[in-house]
This record gives C-alpha cells, sequence and structure tokens, in this order.
C-alpha cells in the first residue's frame, strides 16, 4: 500500500515501524513498556544502532539506575519533580549508530508533553535535559 509504513521484523524484538526518520518498536521491560527506537533509512534500520539497542535492554537495570540517579542529582530536573506534575515514568529508549551513544527518556503522569532525557556518550551519562 502507499501510505502503509515500511516494518522490520526482527526475531528478538519483534516489529519495527518506521516514521519520522526513525525504526520504533514497543518493548517490555522491568520497568514497564517503552518505546525503543533505532536510527535508519526508510528502506533499513541501522544494523548497529539495532546491535546497540539489545545491549542496552541486556543492561537496562544498570542503564535505568544511572539515568535516574543523574536526574535527582540534576536541580533543574528536580524541579520537574517537585511533585506538582506527578510521577517520574520511563518512556523511550533512543539508539543511535554512534556506539555508546544513546539516551533513556522519562515522562511525567501529569504533564504529558515533558520529558527528562538522559544522553549517554560512549556508554557514560553525558547530559540530563528536561524538554517540554
Amino acid at each position: 500500500m502507499f501510505w502503509e509504513k515500511p516494518k522490520y521484523r526482527d526475531s528478538y524484538l519483534g516489529e519495527f515501524a518506521f516514521s519520522s526518520g526513525g525504526w520504533s518498536v514497543q518493548v517490555e521491560t522491568e520497568h514497564g513498556s517503552v518505546l525503543a527506537s533505532v536510527s535508519g533509512d526508510k528502506h533499513l534500520l541501522d544494523p548497529a544502532a539495532l546491535l546497540q539497542l539489545k545491549e542496552i535492554l541486556l543492561n537496562l537495570n544498570d542503564h535505568h539506575s544511572s539515568a535516574l540517579d543523574a536526574i535527582h542529582a540534576d536541580e533543574f530536573a528536580m524541579s520537574w519533580l517537585d511533585g506538582t506534575n506527578g510521577v517520574l515514568e520511563f518512556s523511550n529508549i533512543c539508539s543511535s549508530s554512534v556506539p555508546g551513544k544513546f539516551s533513556l527518556l522519562f515522562g511525567l503522569t501529569e504533564w504529558r508533553d515533558a520529558t527528562i532525557n538522559v544522553d549517554f556518550v560512549q556508554g557514560r551519562i553525558n547530559e540530563v535535559w528536561c524538554n517540554d
């Protein structure tokens, strides 16, 4: 079909769909259901980004814990967690084709368009930033 989104089936993660310049799949984790995205063009997702996503998922507890520690150490991010915006919830994993470069994103239950992003570079936390 002309309007059908391109799809890619991975035997481990399931069916990815292409949209807005990337490939995404819903993944069940210990921390809830999250949208996992990898880079790529409309013809194929990037194999290095897919491999990295699988590695992130294997070590997700460590990355998730580090991300939460970084959020709680960031004064501006903590100002968003003042109790009026609801509860922090893990929402997305974004894997790039650059080794060690990925992001974990968190939302707030009472502020639906807010995200707190934790960017990793070379597998270590590089930056915490907030987006509304």
